[in-house]
Formats: structure tokens, sequence, C-alpha cells
């Protein structure tokens, strides 16, 4: 009986993985499938035989499972009846599932999945569990700053199983401090010197996007060689990408306007950003204000920026709302957000529901 793989996190999370996946399986055969589309009989050919010469083979599947979601929009507008095209794709897809070779090693990726798939909510779960009662899908939770390589071979190395079996991996949201802690880890992977403060600062600089981060280690890891990256060659080298709508929110919380930042929120994940990487820049510029409430705040500008670090642009944006939300509720919203970070993370708040939650009970604060 064959295991299904499914992975769910962030792009970049399964992006690396996939490349340790296809690194140890160098000897395998890998194959990369677009699973929105795919019938049965494009999926057959991969999982029924095995290549001639390397005796294994790695399907990579990307969106397998979601696309059989029930009651999926686009199925909605066709017209058709319940589950209607979807049901049927996804018993095909069952059925040549159910007959795969054990040692073709399956693996879908789902990018952003927002909740466990079920028999209940999935049509292509629903139809393994009719042609194997027993199916029961196993949810897994890793820390995305888990090193990807371990996952990999444990993926590659599963011995056979009785039954059918699928096991959902899903990567923790990694807030701040687990950013922090993955870069040093990829710093050092890099031979990265890195002097006081100089990670810290890089962070603060480009986000909590961990695609930026990993781009900016590496174009420093070129730039230094095995010399010690300073604070200072961070500011020289690191293009500032915190995004201004973190600056923005926080705005329209200090004005009380709950319903303009739930607003602005529902626009950033219309365009695709990470709520996790918004998360991270709220609770880097709550942290830029309790510094600067620690700072005489009607002082001179330059004095401000060489005592705090901070851009003028961000001095010049923080320093109001510094002064009007105050030392005491900086700290609460601050504790609130971490809270609502590590709820996230042990899947107790899905990440978006959960941010307009805290701007709404942030603005209200306020009112």
């Amino acid at each position: 009986m064959p295991r299904i793989w499914a992975l769910t996190g962030d792009d970049y999370a399964l992006e690396l993985l996939t490349r340790e996946l296809r690194q140890a399986a160098a000897e395998a055969e890998v194959v990369s499938l677009d699973g929105r589309e795919l019938k049965g009989a494009d999926l057959a050919p991969h999982l029924l035989s095995l290549p001639m010469f390397t005796g294994r083979r790695v399907v990579l599947a990307r969106r397998l499972v979601s696309s059989a979601a029930k009651g999926r929009r686009a199925e909605a507008e066709a017209g058709q009846p319940a589950g209607g095209r979807g049901r049927n794709r996804a018993r095909e897809l069952a059925a040549v599932l159910l007959q795969a070779d054990p040692r073709v090693v399956i693996v879908a990726l789902e990018p952003g999945l927002e909740r466990d798939p079920s028999p209940e909510n999935n049509w292509l779960l629903a139809e393994l569990r009719g042609l194997a009662p027993n199916f029961k899908p196993t949810v897994r939770r890793v820390e995305e700053a888990d090193n990807p390589g371990t996952l990999a071979r444990d993926i590659l190395g599963a011995g056979p199983v009785t039954g059918l079996e699928m096991v959902l991996i899903r990567f923790a949201a990694s807030g701040p401090e687990g950013v922090l802690g993955w870069a040093r880890r990829r710093a050092r992977q890099a031979g990265l010197n890195l002097g006081p403060g100089a990670l810290e600062y890089l962070v603060e600089r480009v986000g909590y996007d961990r695609r930026l981060v990993d781009l900016e280690l590496e174009k420093l890891a070129l730039y230094a060689g095995s010399e010690p990256v300073t604070r200072e060659d961070v500011g020289r080298l690191v293009v500032e990408t915190v995004p201004v709508s973190a600056f923005d929110l926080l705005g329209l919380v200090v004005a009380g306007d709950g319903a303009g930042a739930v607003k602005l929120t529902r626009q950033l994940r219309r365009e695709g950003e990470n709520p996790q990487n918004i998360v991270g820049a709220l609770a880097w510029s709550l942290r830029a204000l309790r510094l600067l409430q620690t700072l005489p705040l009607r002082g001179d500008l330059a004095e401000v920026q060489q005592a705090t670090g901070l851009y003028p642009g961000q001095v010049r944006q923080l320093l109001p709302l510094a002064r009007r939300l105050g030392p005491t509720r900086t700290e609460a919203a601050l504790r609130e957000l971490l809270e609502l970070d590590r709820q996230v993370k042990v899947g107790q708040v899905e990440p978006w529901l959960g941010l307009e939650l805290w701007l709404g009970a942030q603005a209200a604060a306020r009112t």
C-alpha cells in the first residue's frame, strides 16, 4: 500500500524542502507534476511502474490535494452538481493512488493550506476512504526552522506500510524569533562570520520574509568571504525592505480605525502577502516604538536616529505613533502580538483571522 506525504507551509519552506528531496534522491528519477488539473490517466504512468535503470521514483505533485477541496469556486462557477467534475476527477486519482507501487515516493506540495484536509472537506480523501475504509490522514507539525535535509531523508527512508496512509506535515509559521534562529543556522551553513547585532539588523532591514533574508545572507557571504561582517556592513549592503504596510496598519490602529486596518489587511492578502511577514513587521515596528519611547520624543531627529540606529524615514513615520500610543499600550500590544504568533504556531488560530482580531482589538483600545 502507498504512503502519501502532503506538505504544507509557505512557498519558501516547500522550496527548500524540495531542493533537499532532489539532492537526497540523486539516484532516483524525480518527476514534477501540476496537480491542479491532473487526471488519473496522467498520473498512472508515474505511479504504477518504476524506471528501468534507477528502480526508484519520487513524484512531486503541486496542489494535488488542495485542488480537490469540496466547494471549490471554479467548480461552482461551472455549474456542476454537488461534487460534479471535481469528484469525478478525484475518483480517478484515488483509484490510481491506491494501486501505486509502494516504492514510489508520493509527495503532494500544498502551499498555504489553511485547514487540514479530511474526507469531510476534500473529495480526493473522501474517495480514498471509500476505497480503503481504514484510511485516516495523520498530521505532524514541525518548525520551519527544522533541518529540511533531515526531513527529506526521513521521507525518502520511510519503510513500507500495510495500509493506505497519508501523512500531512504542516510547517509551523515562523515568527520573529523563529526567523532569527533559522537565519543564524543559514549564516553558519554559508560560513558567515557575523559581528554583534549584524544579523538582527539585517532582519530589521528586510523583515521576516525568509526568502529575502536568505538572499541577503548569500550576498553578504560573497562580499565578505571569511572576513567578519559588521552591523555597518549590513547597513551599507542590505537594502531596506521592511514593508511600509506595517507603519500604515499601526497608524490606523493608533487612530482607532479598526475597519480601515482590516480593509488594508484584506488588500494585502489579495496581493499575496504572507500574514507572518506582516506579524513580523508589526513586531519590529512595535519594538522600534518602544525604543523611541525611551528617548526624549521631541529631541533632534539626527540625535534620535544616532541613538536608535533607525533610518530618518523610519524615525519620521514612527515618532508620531510613539507619542500617541505611549509605552504602556505599546508593551501590551507587543505582548498580545507575540501571544498571537504563538497561537498561530501551534495551530490554535488561523493566521489571517488572528491578525484581523488583533488589529480590531488594538484599535478598539484606542477609542
